[in-house]
């Protein structure tokens, strides 16, 4: 078993690599592979996969937590894709997408290691039972910074992923 937070890291080494590979094809088959790894690492750090990691901490209120993380996916696309174009005007469109290539990949390997390895100082202790002792409410959850930390990871990588597309 390879494990949730390995298969997030891989998938972030991945699509960042089809990011770079978008501003720096040169042939039609380029945007191809650039297509192909872009679409193999969003899948690894996407919907499924959030849905995985989002599960393990929450026993109660299960669909409430996807919802929110979701939701949050959504509105960092929309919140963060307008930073392209400005990154671009600034850097050029291969140093942008270097950039947020990097900027997505190490966000994601590092708060992957932090918070989805089975055993760790973060880690989601297991669900045992459906009466869990901690109650998680969208009040308490949102001012963390360990949510926040993550939101903002995913939403960066969000705007790498549909911000090559705009």
């Amino acid at each position: 078993w390879i494990g949730v937070a390995r298969v997030t890291q891989v998938g972030a080494v991945i699509m960042a690599a089809g990011i770079v590979a978008w501003a720096h094809a040169e042939e039609p088959w380029h945007l191809v592979l650039a297509a192909l790894l872009t679409g193999i690492g969003w899948a690894s750090t996407g919907t499924t996969a959030i849905t995985a990691m989002v599960s393990a901490w929450f026993d109660q209120d299960r669909p409430k937590a996807l919802g929110l993380a979701l939701n949050g996916i959504s509105a960092g696309g929309l919140l963060f894709a307008p930073a392209w174009p400005i990154l671009i005007n600034s850097l050029g469109f291969s140093r942008a997408s270097i950039t947020v290539g990097v900027a997505a990949c190490l966000s994601i390997c590092v708060l992957a290691s932090l918070f989805l390895t089975p055993v760790g100082p973060h880690s989601p202790r297991p669900i045992q039972s459906s009466t869990s002792q901690i109650k998680h409410t969208k009040g308490r959850i949102l001012p963390t910074w360990k949510f926040q930390s993550v939101a903002i990871s995913f939403a960066v990588s969000l705007l790498a992923a549909m911000g090559v597309f705009i």
